[in-house]
């Protein structure tokens, strides 16, 4: 018995070997009793059964040892095949049989047999016998999922101590009812127990899950006034709690003031601050309890694992991986699972892929995370080959709890013939009743989209019915999401916090408020409202349905204000156009002590950008570098990507872009992107091969901006190559591809591949219409081009405001100003010509047909003039020649309330340029970075130069394209060629064409501009050589 209490295998074998030279083992049945059990404790259970068949009798209490033995190392399966094989040798099952044999039910999650031994235990009346049969029944049917037969045993039991209820509470919070247990624990009072430091251990992880921050506190409290606060694990519990709630600050002061402070406290506390995106500070405090000499664990490392792989910090997760394996903690499940996690985030697939070949035992949850990181990736063959040889390798011999993971698998690549095989497996051990197990089977048919099969498979508990709407939902279906939400609520269930987030995801897609509303009343009433989870998602429909008021009021009625609810009311605020709000907030959560996650920061940056507050932009990135945040998020860094590539700062992007630790298929998108839009379309094609020949797999975005690129600089070879590879993707029905698509073959004039497109696409809005006009007039075919316009007309007339609009848009690009003139009418007929957006477009027709007067009379009439109206108008004015109408409109925006965005920037510059008023144009400039810290992007930088070079001052557009801060693309040189070429500069000609033929040597404008430069040079100057 004292090698079974110190796990002293090594002794315990050398007393086996006695035993059996002394032929002990058959004659003595309590020494193989004790043999048995030995083996089984120190989880040798394959010599336990080597010893037992050697006994020579076998007794109750030998095959409990072995029984037991499988159970406490989750061999469930092999439990209940020993029962079965005692029962038929004649041996009746004692208490201790049934205890371990309702514990393997619930370790194989098979509420079947848990129900014939709990009938049998019924018949043979030990229900009121045995204390340890009523807790194993109760712990039995929570891990089943069946929380009302479990209410049920536990309300007959004759008597219920402390440690029983602590057994339901316990149940409850371990499998996430947090609200059952805070019942269970109020009627455990009434009943006149008092509650333990477990109580208070699991009352607390209930808190956690509900996140309600109020009823942990007031526990909290209740702990100090019965002096548990030292008791084991309670400390951590209560780190643990604060931390999940959202408040870091409690959550480190209740840990500061721990007299003495074990690992389990310290995990607490970096736990916390990965729960809640802060991983930098979870490394170091990781880094402080090993300063402190407390050597780190499994769960320890396995945290510190989480905060690399969300934050991808790379290196230290390399070098905690090198301590991990001086430690020999690899093997250890969490610490396996987390590793192979942490390298599947960060792209090194074939580092995960070792770590999994290195373990002991098989894990699937590392199989699920394996697969799913070459998914990610984008490698779903090597995915698949992957998963078909594991299942091959495990599947014979899985039990329930490995079943239902390979189903998860399938599920995840969308291996619908796997699911359903698994499912008839499931179903031929008789595991498919399972609450678990249905819900489980629900998820992964609708994961493979077979919403048909998981309807037939719910079970109607509300894990089954979360599955099918959660499934709606990640699938677009929101409209069936919803129904489904009020068929659960028909049929008399109780929808928990799970299925309320679903269902208010569905209503905030289809922006259906007032069924939000309904939604959020009944959540008051249930005392639901202030979770953590609800109330962050509650915030985040209100704001996206633009309702900041009730936003606001709900965000300020939550006990305690998370980073996650900042930021999500920081992103309904820029949503909506209340980028100086969202900044306001910003600093409000800082100085409430709150640090912004890697989330928050991508949000503020985007505001900063969208109000033209790039200086802020500036600050806020030396606090992300500050941080250490940059280098390592992918997410933050591809913002900061995005940011700078949208201004036109592409050296400053492709600098942040090499910094990334893993470059995705999203930061190559928006660098693609940034280059495509800003005239550089060969470095965006460039980008686009040399992602693929990174086996980077493009998204939908990326494919838009290399179509783009090849159709502005006719590339037709590549066009019609990236179109193919669209084809095999699967993805030419996207209707933003098919537009693309039509508008790239029509401006390489190929316009019967255009045509053919488009009349095989099944659904086409506006947009698919005016790229064929376009193309069709672009070519000269303007009998086709009208054609296909007017019967545009028609569906834009059925399709409403929006249609109309892209209409006006056509009728500007085929300059069809009487067609114009018809939709106006047809506007003002429907009474939609105040509308603001209408209003702008109207104005903008009449503006880029030069119809000044008209323009002026809808300006007149509109509601509310926003910045988009005032442009226009000064487009116009200055088009006309109208110089004193330019100087009227610019006053009035310079003296008024409108802020000028980066459109109307560049508009007031074209206008100086074309009106000749260099001066008050370059003033004009300087103010708007000074005053209104507005940052130009390329584009003005460019207009200036226009107005430089228009004015002959051609050595201060030279110093200009030095100087900016922008590198200067194909337009840039050709403008500053033009200007050269106006007022005969040969020298600065020479060398803005050497710049031009640099970025695109086949660019025939540069050449033609150089040699009329020379021609011109040489007229002026017959007896000097140019070259």
């Amino acid at each position: 018995m004292a090698c079974v209490e110190m796990r002293d295998i090594e002794t315990g074998q050398s007393i086996f070997v006695e035993i059996a030279r002394q032929g002990l083992l058959e004659r003595n049945i309590y020494i193989g009793s004790t043999l048995v059990h030995m083996y089984a404790s120190c989880n040798k259970v394959s010599l336990a059964q080597e010893v037992f068949d050697q006994l020579g009798m076998q007794t109750v209490v030998t095959w409990n040892a072995l029984i037991s033995g499988y159970t406490d190392h989750g061999c469930g399966e092999q439990a209940l095949i020993c029962l079965q094989q005692m029962r038929e040798e004649g041996i009746a099952p004692d208490v201790v049989t049934l205890v371990c044999s309702i514990k393997a039910c619930g370790v194989m999650l098979c509420i079947n047999r848990g129900q014939e031994i709990h009938s049998e235990i019924i018949k043979k009346g030990l229900l009121h016998d045995s204390f340890f049969i009523g807790s194993s029944l109760v712990n039995m049917y929570i891990k089943c999922c069946d929380f009302e037969t479990a209410q049920q045993v536990f309300g007959k039991l004759p008597t219920r101590n402390t440690v029983m209820w602590n057994a339901l509470i316990s149940g409850c919070a371990e499998y996430g009812q947090g609200q059952e247990s805070l019942v269970y624990f109020e009627q455990m009072l009434k009943e006149g127990l008092s509650p333990d430091h477990v109580t208070f251990i699991y009352i607390m992880k209930a808190c956690s899950y509900l996140g309600d921050i109020l009823i942990g506190q007031k526990m909290h409290i209740y702990i100090l006034m019965l002096g548990l606060e030292w008791c084991p694990f309670v400390g951590s519990s209560l780190v643990d709690m604060y931390s999940k709630c959202g408040s870091l600050t409690h959550a480190e002061y209740v840990f500061s003031k721990l007299p003495e402070k074990d690992i389990v406290d310290w995990t607490a506390l970096i736990a916390g601050f990965v729960e809640n995106g802060d991983g930098n500070i979870a490394l170091h405090i990781f880094d402080s309890m090993h300063s402190e000499k407390i050597s780190g664990g499994a769960v320890s490392f396995s945290c510190a694992f989480r905060a690399c792989s969300e934050g991808m910090f790379k290196s230290k997760g390399l070098e905690l991986h090198i301590e991990s394996l001086k430690k020999g903690l690899e093997s250890e499940s969490l610490v396996s699972r987390s590793l192979v996690d942490f390298y599947a985030k960060c792209g090194a697939l074939n580092e995960a892929q070792n770590v999994f070949d290195r373990l002991l035992v098989f894990d699937v949850f590392c199989l699920s995370t394996l697969i799913m990181g070459f998914i990610d990736w984008g490698l779903n063959v090597e995915a698949l080959e992957r998963f078909k040889h594991m299942q091959i390798k495990y599947a014979a011999a899985a039990d329930a709890v490995t079943l239902v993971c390979f189903l998860k698998a399938c599920a995840m690549i969308g291996a619908i013939s796997d699911v359903k095989e698994l499912h008839a497996q499931l179903c031929k051990k008789g595991l498919e009743t399972s609450s678990f197990v249905s819900s489980i089977l629900v998820d992964a048919y609708t994961k493979c989209s077979f919403f048909a099969d998981a309807e037939k498979v719910n079970d109607g508990s509300i894990s089954s019915w979360n599955a099918i709407i959660s499934g709606f939902v990640d699938y677009g279906h929101d409209e069936a999401a919803i129904s489904c939400f009020k068929d659960l609520n028909q049929e008399g269930l109780s929808p928990d916090s799970l299925t309320c987030v679903c269902v208010l995801k569905a209503v905030c897609s289809l922006g259906a408020i007032e069924e939000g509303k309904r939604i959020h009343a009944e959540l008051v009433v249930k005392g639901l409202e202030m979770e953590l989870l609800i109330s962050n998602t509650l915030i985040d429909m209100y704001s996206k349905c633009s309702l900041m008021g009730e936003a606001l009021n709900l965000f300020y009625k939550c006990p305690v204000q998370t980073v996650v609810l900042w930021t999500a009311l920081i992103a309904g605020c820029i949503e909506h156009g209340h980028g100086e709000l969202a900044l306001c907030y910003f600093d409000q959560m800082q100085d409430t002590g709150i640090s912004p996650s890697a989330a928050t920061f991508s949000c503020v940056l985007r505001a900063c950008c969208k109000i033209g507050v790039m200086e802020r932009a500036e600050q806020l990135l030396v606090d992300v570098l500050k941080k250490g945040m940059l280098e390592q998020n992918i997410f933050l860094c591809s913002t900061v990507v995005d940011i700078y590539a949208k201004q036109g700062y592409l050296l400053k992007a492709q600098k942040v872009f090499n910094m990334l630790p893993v470059q995705d298929s999203v930061s190559w998108a928006v660098l693609i992107a940034g280059y495509s839009d800003h005239g550089f379309r060969e470095t965006a094609l460039d980008c686009f091969d040399q992602m693929q020949n990174e086996n980077v797999v493009p998204v939908l975005a990326t494919f838009i901006s290399t179509l783009k690129a090849c159709g502005s600089i006719r590339a037709v070879g590549k066009g019609q190559t990236i179109h193919s590879e669209i084809i095999m993707k699967g993805l030419e029905k996207e209707i933003n591809i098919y537009n693309t698509l039509v508008d790239m073959y029509s401006k390489f004039s190929l316009l019967e591949e255009a045509r053919i497109l488009f009349d095989n696409f099944p659904v086409k809005n506006i947009a698919s219409w005016a790229a064929l006009v376009k193309g069709y007039m672009d070519s000269g075919n303007n009998k086709q081009g009208l054609n296909f316009f007017e019967q545009m007309e028609q569906v834009a007339e059925r399709q409403g405001s929006v249609a109309l609009m892209a209409t006006l848009k056509a009728c500007v690009s085929v300059a069809a100003l009487a067609k114009g003139l018809e939709i106006h009418s047809e506007i003002i007929m429907q009474g939609l010509e105040e509308e603001p957006l209408v209003g702008n477009a109207l104005i903008d027709l009449y503006t880029k047909l030069g119809a000044p007067a008209e323009a002026e009379q809808v300006f007149s009439g509109l509601l509310s003039q926003d910045v988009v109206a005032w442009t226009s108008l000064i487009m116009i004015y200055s088009q006309t020649g109208m110089t004193g109408d330019v100087l009227r409109v610019f006053n009035n925006i310079m003296g008024g309330s409108i802020k000028p965005d980066s459109i109307t920037v560049l508009a007031i510059l074209n206008a100086f340029s074309h009106t000749g008023l260099v001066e008050e144009g370059l003033l004009y400039f300087e103010l708007a970075c000074v005053i209104d810290n507005f940052v130009p992007n390329l584009e003005h930088f460019t207009c200036l130069l226009d107005l430089l070079g228009r004015a002959g001052l051609v050595d201060r557009a030279v110093k200009l394209t030095i100087d900016m801060p922008i590198h200067p693309n194909m337009i840039v040189w050709l403008t500053l060629l033009g200007s050269c070429r106006k007022w005969g500069h040969l020298e600065y000609g020479k060398d803005a064409f050497q710049h031009a033929v640099n970025l695109n040597e086949n660019e025939s404008a540069a050449y033609v501009c150089l040699a009329n430069i020379c021609v011109e040079y040489s007229d002026r100057n017959e007896d000097e050589m140019v070259f």
